[in-house]
């Protein structure tokens, strides 16, 4: 038996593999990436809320900073450009011993100290059963 022909692979064979890879590696990003969204989408979409009260458990200020980008032209010329990333205030709360952060503005944050009541609007995933804190509701 002649083995050389075996080895013997065309440039049009090979692209035909490498399509069909890269179909393959396509197709499994593909699921990937809809298995996450639909897992999000039925964790948390359309959820009942319900209202309760919680207790600011922690508080977290990072200060606004200029983040500066990279660019490049088509002709090669480097360019920065920055932009500038506001001020975030995080409160951590505690409801029924379910921890959550969420986002909330500078008043917001100034109103409330640790170990304070806080009435908020909340709800549970469905799969994760974590808790999804929509928003405060008395500041």
């Amino acid at each position: 038996m002649d083995y050389t022909t075996l080895l013997e692979v065309s440039w049009l064979e090979m692209g035909g593999i490498i399509f069909l890879v890269l179909c393959l590696i396509a197709i499994v990003v593909i699921g990937v990436s809809l298995c996450f969204v639909s897992y999000k989408a039925v964790d948390t979409w359309f959820v009942k809320s319900a209202t309760g009260e919680g207790v600011v458990v922690g508080k977290t200020h990072t200060p606004g900073y200029w983040r500066d980008s990279e660019f490049y032209d088509p002709l090669g010329v480097h360019t920065a450009r920055g932009h500038y990333v506001p001020d975030e205030y995080l409160l951590v709360i505690d409801v029924r011993d379910n921890r959550a952060q969420i986002r909330v503005s500078e008043e917001v944050f100034a109103a409330y100290d640790q170990v304070d009541a806080i009435k908020v609007s909340y709800s549970y995933g469905r799969i994760s059963k974590r808790l999804l804190i929509k928003n405060v509701l008395y500041a």
